[in-house]
């Protein structure tokens, strides 16, 4: 009896890194892997990233763009397997665009086409005075020569200046003398002074 419990406890011993690896393997073979993917999707040359769980890019183009009427072409093939970071090239028929939305498409482009500011946004008031015709500026902020683009805070309109002139006085409070057509672009003469925002271009 003895021996067969010796035998008994020296064989659970034995086994003990066998069941710790069985164990080990079972409860690895259970993990939970994550089926999503981020795929590069190129619609008409526009560029986005989305994720997906789908396998296929058939499966794939059927998720983000169900409509497959206006659909003229897809690259990789469709019955290829989507993996992570795969790019997808979907190529539309064009198609009528709302004139409220190719008047915002149209501004949005003439935005990103705008000059980025090269300094500060500065703000202050704006005066006019008469110094020939062009669309210049006084400024004792910027040395003569520099481009500085001036937006009226009340109304957002925006004008291009060139510096040609020093004033006005410190003490009056004014950054900018903005030469008469330069002023009537943004206010009315009789506004006097107006509240702006002024960059260099």
């Amino acid at each position: 009896m003895e021996f067969s419990k010796r035998t008994l406890v020296l064989t659970v011993i034995c086994s003990l890194p066998l069941i710790v690896g069985l164990v080990y393997l079972l409860v690895a073979s259970q993990r939970v892997v994550d089926p999503t993917k981020t795929i590069i999707l190129s619609v008409n040359g526009l560029t986005a990233n989305h994720i997906t769980s789908v396998n296929t890019v058939g499966e794939f183009v059927l998720e983000v763009h169900p409509d497959n009427s206006d659909i003229v072409s897809v690259f990789p093939d469709e019955s290829q397997l989507l993996t992570n970071g795969k790019m997808v090239f979907l190529e539309l028929k064009p198609t009528a665009i709302d004139k409220t939305v190719a008047s915002n498409l149209k501004n949005a482009i003439e935005k990103s086409n705008e000059p980025k500011p090269k300094s500060p946004i500065y703000q202050g008031l704006a005066t006019w005075y008469s110094f020939g015709e062009g669309m210049n500026a006084a400024s004792t902020q910027f040395p003569k020569g520099t481009r500085l683009r001036v937006v009226a805070v009340n109304s957002n309109k925006t004008i291009d200046v060139v510096i040609n002139d020093y004033g006005p006085a410190k003490w009056t409070g004014v950054a900018l003398d903005l030469n008469k057509p330069a002023f009537q672009k943004l206010a009315p003469l009789g506004a006097g002074k107006i509240q702006i925002k002024y960059f260099i271009v």
